[in-house]
């Protein structure tokens, strides 16, 4: 009995020891799946001073920060593995990449451009500063479904380029001084460009057989929208309200405006305060803007007119002469009725007038303008 209850005794242990076995393996397996994080300083904390020695020993979900220093500014950065490359401050410089993977980049000072080859679809190019370069799509065959947000492209030549692209997504960016901000070319369509800046481009979006949906974006460029070949868009998204890129109450096309100050939304009022253009605006045949903005205008309280006036008499002898001097405000026309008859005497603004015969007589001016008539 006592062998028994040993033999008993020894297997539960043997068996827990073997569960707690298995549950430590399980979690060192579950442990060197998890995502490493890598830090790249040009002075060196991890031993990484460049970005593409970091990239060599990432894997897929890895994140790479990139920290204040001194970089390369003519690398070219290949992106083989699916990872997010962010810079932890103040827009580190770097050169260019070359993405060959679905990744994420973000919170760098770009001066070489990010190019996409054969980079799949998801990648995401987000609070970047682009000097003089790129994000370019023109040697993709077909891959799209990238989203480009909120950087600033300045002094490119042309600041996003898609050659034979499809559904890219194009949000939030500033395009300043550049020769292009967008150009769309020869692709499947399905773009969609909204909440961006053009301003003081030679063209602010150049669309050459392929299509987009532009809406809420403000352009201030030469040539706001070009078409080429079969190039066509959707410039208006259906009305809804929320504040729009110009501060108006409702979204609905793009605002359109030109350095000379002669745009279609810096000429066209907005009559019941919605920031929306009582016209269409055709930018060219067959393109239309059917909600363009245009700058809000708070209605004015409307001017009611007040009506006064002296009398030189009040008594006398008959015949009496009686200067009638208007003191009116805010009003367009007078009328007189000096005799109590309830016909109008005069229409003259400060007349005269003589009471032939004795009696008692009230004399009653009436005025109006186009927002309301006012008697007294």
């Amino acid at each position: 009995m006592y062998c028994s209850g040993v033999f008993l005794v020894w297997q539960i242990k043997r068996e827990l020891s073997i569960l707690f076995t298995l549950i430590l393996a399980f979690q060192v397996i579950a442990g060197s799946a998890a995502a490493t994080t890598f830090y790249v300083d040009d002075d060196g904390p991890g031993n990484y001073t460049t970005i593409q020695a970091a990239l060599n020993d990432a894997v897929d979900g890895d994140t790479i920060i990139v920290q204040p220093g001194t970089y390369p500014d003519n690398e070219r950065i290949e992106v083989n593995t699916a990872v997010t490359i962010k810079g932890a401050s103040g827009y580190p410089s770097v050169g260019g990449f070359d993405l060959y993977a679905p990744s994420h980049i973000e919170g760098l000072a770009i001066t070489k451009g990010v190019d996409f080859d054969r980079a799949g679809t998801a990648c995401t190019i987000r609070n970047n500063r682009f000097e003089d370069c790129s994000v370019s799509m023109s040697i993709s065959y077909l891959y799209g479904d990238q989203t480009i947000m909120n950087n600033l492209f300045t002094g490119s030549s042309a600041g996003v380029n898609t050659y034979d692209s499809i559904n890219n997504k194009i949000t939030g960016n500033t395009f300043q001084n550049c020769n292009v901000g967008i150009a769309f070319g020869w692709g499947g369509g399905g773009h969609i460009v909204t909440g961006n800046r053009f301003q003081n481009c030679g063209i602010g979006i150049r669309i050459i057989d392929d299509s987009a949906i532009i809406y809420n974006n403000y352009f201030n460029n030469n040539i706001n929208l070009k078409f080429e070949g079969s190039g066509f868009s959707q410039l208006n998204t259906t009305k809804a309200a929320g504040k729009n890129i110009f501060e108006g109450p409702y979204v609905g096309g793009n605002y359109w405006a030109t350095p000379a100050g002669d745009g279609f939304s810096q000429t066209h009022l907005d009559t019941n305060g919605d920031g929306i253009a009582e016209e269409i605006y055709q930018v060219t045949e067959g393109i239309i803007d059917y909600l363009p903005l245009v700058t809000p205008r708070t209605e004015p309280a409307p001017v009611i007119p007040v009506a006064n006036f002296k009398a030189s008499a009040i008594q006398g002898s008959a015949p009496l002469s009686v200067t009638f001097t208007d003191l009116s405000q805010n009003a367009a026309s007078w009328s007189w009725d000096f005799d109590s008859n309830g016909q109008p005497d005069s229409t003259v603004r400060s007349p005269i007038y003589v009471y032939e015969n004795p009696g008692i007589y009230t004399a009653n001016l009436t005025v109006t303008n186009s927002n309301g008539t006012a008697s007294k």
